[in-house]
């Protein structure tokens, strides 16, 4: 009988614990996603002034912050490319951009939704990059594929 106590007791601690643990990772997860994400922040507000070169350089460091924390591979790092990619497009560097882009689409797509929107937004811009430069047949394939992405992401009936 006093067998069975110590296992319930453990297995009753097992929930707390568990609990605990990822309550903890979580934190260190935001933690490390801060300097990330107020980086980012910054480069957006840059871009939104018109100032394009002091940009691209808060932009790398974001990029340079979320391969170091999350990977290069991650979603984060998608986000980033994407984030100066649009950057290099504004001051007229397509070629750039371009390579920006594929990095970004390659990604693995993963399960998450970030992932998920990040393939989308990537495919998005390229789309939108080929159609201002009026390479209107490259476009139809990605575009139908950023269709795809984003119907599997946000719903059949998303606006």
């Amino acid at each position: 009988m006093r067998r069975s106590k110590r296992l319930v007791s453990a297995s009753n601690l097992t929930i707390p614990l568990t609990v605990v643990v990822g309550l903890s990772l979580c934190s260190i997860t935001l933690a490390q996603e801060k300097p990330w994400m107020t980086l980012n922040q910054e480069a957006h507000q840059l871009y939104q002034q018109g100032k394009h070169q002091e940009g691209v350089k808060v932009a790398k460091e974001a990029l340079s912050v979320a391969e170091k924390i999350f990977g290069t591979d991650s979603p984060v790092a998608a986000i980033s490319l994407n984030n100066l990619a649009q950057l290099y497009r504004a001051q007229g560097n397509d070629d750039e951009a371009k390579k920006l882009l594929a990095r970004a689409k390659g990604t693995p797509a993963g399960s998450t939704v970030l992932a998920q929107e990040a393939r989308w937004k990537a495919l998005y811009n390229q789309v939108g990059g080929l159609y201002q430069q009026g390479k209107y047949r490259e476009a139809i394939p990605l575009a139908k594929e950023a269709l795809k992405v984003a119907k599997q992401t946000f719903g059949q009936n998303h606006p």
